[in-house]
């Protein structure tokens, strides 16, 4: 299992570095509210990925069943929910979008379709056990980010970072058609997508709820923060966010599917990823290491007057650092098919975000209230998890 996490994790995180190398030269190049754009514009993707792709690409890694038949069934669900989903950004495009409204919407719909495809072509590969395929893709797409992003910037100031990422997207799908056909069949066939979405559908529903609340969580605050203050104010957060969530969000990319395939047998022993007191210690180590640190960081990587930037990323640091100590525990949950559990854990934290347009928070407060109750909540689900532990004989 190692070997192929590291084998993965190689060209992955080099993808994932040049992203992140790039985002202080970008932030010379575009306006605040450039980021402001971008940060919506990923936001409302995320959300709908999820709902689009309805657990097919997990469904994909953990089942024993024909890949072709999943793959397909993913397909077909997610070209319908995406009509739907279109037709719920058209209508809401006027309270969604404050300006430059038709552009965002057209760049949302191409993003939507090309990231929901790529979604799942990449469970299929993971499953298949073609991870350089998969990883070159990735790197692939990375570096076509970072260079239209960096061209565009001379052409469309305010939405270059936006047609960066779908252009990217696009890229991807047409390196999967290209190279990755033959490890797919295509086919359309009602009647066995709807035997595919009967047997499995408490997982697929359960499991879309779920997702959607837990991302909620980290994402919702990106159009929270941009709607409630401005887009400067956003812009500045979504930098941070990018930065610090970055690596987070590629050690999920990277670990979760391979950690999933494996804690889904029965066989699996490596209890050591479960050990919830050096979780802990981990945990209050590398915060307080991260605490001292990450500003002075920042500081010298970011323009000069990016004083939120450099301010919040210290905190958003903490909050980050907690997911990936819980991060083990939140893919038991999701193999054992037990996400039930962390549902109301998710739910609560959402509302405590949410609480934004009921109590005027300052910047500042909002920020603390982040990282507070966005820690809390990595420590319950870690508890929540308990159970299942103890019942695999994997106690501490």
């Amino acid at each position: 299992m190692f070997k192929l996490i590291f084998s993965v994790a190689a060209v992955t995180a080099l993808a994932q570095l040049l992203q992140l190398i790039s985002q202080p030269l970008l932030t010379y190049l575009y306006a605040k509210e450039s980021f402001g754009y971008l940060s919506i514009i990923v936001s409302i993707i995320t959300f709908i990925s999820l709902i689009c792709n309805f657990q097919f690409n997990n469904l994909i890694l953990i089942s024993k069943d024909n890949i072709n038949r999943i793959f397909n069934t993913g397909l077909v669900s997610s070209f319908i929910l995406e009509f739907f989903c279109f037709l719920f950004l058209i209508f809401f495009s006027y309270f969604i979008f404050q300006d430059k409204r038709v552009e965002l919407l057209i760049l949302t719909i191409l993003y939507v379709v090309f990231y929901c495809f790529n979604v799942l072509f990449r469970a299929v590969l993971l499953r298949q056990g073609k991870n350089k395929l998969y990883s070159v893709g990735i790197l692939i797409r990375s570096i076509v980010v970072v260079v239209s992003q960096i061209l565009l910037s001379y052409y469309n100031k305010s939405l270059g970072l936006v047609l960066g990422v779908v252009v990217s997207e696009f890229v991807l799908v047409l390196f999967s058609v290209v190279f990755c056909r033959n490890n797919i069949g295509f086919y359309l066939n009602l009647k066995d997508s709807i035997s595919v979405f009967w047997e499995n559908k408490k997982f697929l529903i359960t499991g879309t709820i779920q997702e959607l609340i837990s991302t909620s969580m980290f994402i919702s605050p990106l159009l929270l923060i941009t709607y409630k203050f401005s887009y400067s104010v956003g812009g500045e957060f979504s930098v941070v966010h990018k930065l610090v969530w970055g690596p987070a969000f590629l050690l999920t990319q990277v670990v979760s599917p391979i950690f999933l395939q494996y804690v889904a047998r029965d066989d699996f022993k490596e209890i050591y990823f479960f050990n919830i007191k050096n979780s802990i210690v981990f945990f209050c180590i590398t915060a307080s290491i991260a605490f001292y640190s990450t500003g002075f960081v920042f500081e010298f990587i970011l323009k000069s007057d990016w004083y939120d930037a450099v301010w919040m990323s210290k905190y958003i640091v903490i909050w980050v650092l907690s997911f990936i100590m819980a991060l083990p525990y939140r893919v038991l949950l999701r193999a054992e098919k037990k996400q039930i559990f962390q549902l109301p854990i998710d739910l609560l934290l959402l509302i405590v975000f949410m609480s934004i347009f009921i109590f005027d928070y300052s910047f500042y407060t909002y920020i603390y209230i982040l990282t507070i109750f966005g820690t809390l909540g990595n420590f319950l689900i870690m508890f929540a998890s308990g159970k299942i532990i103890r019942d695999r004989g994997w106690n501490d």
